[in-house]
């Protein structure tokens, strides 16, 4: 645990990112996790992003949590708890799908 703290390195890319080029630019409408979408790589879907997520885990929790302790300590949310679940209320909404191209 000790070699790890304060060594937390982004080594991964979302997975609709994991397409050639060509691919990207052929198909630049495609909105993630659509009907469209599709994770080519699982390990690189699921496992990698859990190691990350592992990993920043331990830099936080080690020393006594002091990096966790000093996240908090600093915080600003961008919004108040009220502010947010305004905004979530804002944009929820429903869209039925009829087959023929229009929501």
């Amino acid at each position: 645990m000790e070699s790890l703290a304060g060594r937390v390195v982004f080594f991964a890319v979302p997975a609709e990112e994991g397409g050639d080029l060509e691919w990207r630019l052929d198909d630049m409408d495609l909105s993630g996790h659509a009907a469209d979408y599709e994770i080519v790589d699982l390990h690189l879907a699921y496992v990698m992003p859990a190691r990350a997520m592992a990993a920043m885990v331990v830099d936080l929790l080690s020393d006594g949590a002091r990096g966790a302790r000093e996240v908090v300590a600093n915080a600003r949310p961008a919004m108040t708890r009220q502010q947010y679940v305004d905004f979530q209320r804002s944009v929820r909404r429903c869209e039925v799908y009829g087959g023929d191209g229009a929501a």
